[in-house]
């Protein structure tokens, strides 16, 4: 049979005897330095959405060779396709300083969000 308690018990004991549970966030590798984005195009509001009203956020996964050159990108959220499509046309180019695992270079993945709004009028009396 064992001493090995179910989830249940253990919370219920835990409760008890009043004792909380930490949760500590997993350590940063110290060896580990995220990827630098160092030479890109800026994303440009396009104009057909601009001219729709069309705006919205897009969230980009951008993958990233050990050379610094971006092997793909892959749209996780988006509000629109054609904003996706004006983020993928700058992404695809942009430059990085690859990622370092104890002073080496190595492929990583980046996210990035971008934000596509229009500034509201505003009118004086």
């Amino acid at each position: 049979m064992g001493n090995k308690l179910s989830a249940p018990v253990l919370v219920a004991c835990l409760f008890l005897l009043n004792c909380t549970i930490q949760y500590h966030p997993a350590i940063p590798d110290p060896d580990y330095f995220e990827p630098i984005l160092i030479e890109g195009a800026v994303v440009e509001y396009p104009a057909e959405a601009k001219i729709r009203g069309i705006e919205g956020e897009v969230i980009t996964r951008i993958y990233v060779n050990e050379f610094g050159y971006v092997r793909a990108v892959e749209i996780e959220k988006s509000d629109h396709p054609l904003l996706d499509h004006a983020v993928y046309v700058a992404v695809k180019d942009w430059r990085f300083e690859p990622a370092l695992r104890k002073g080496l270079p190595i492929q990583s993945e980046t996210t990035r969000s971008f934000s596509f709004y229009i500034p509201k009028r505003r009118y004086y009396k």
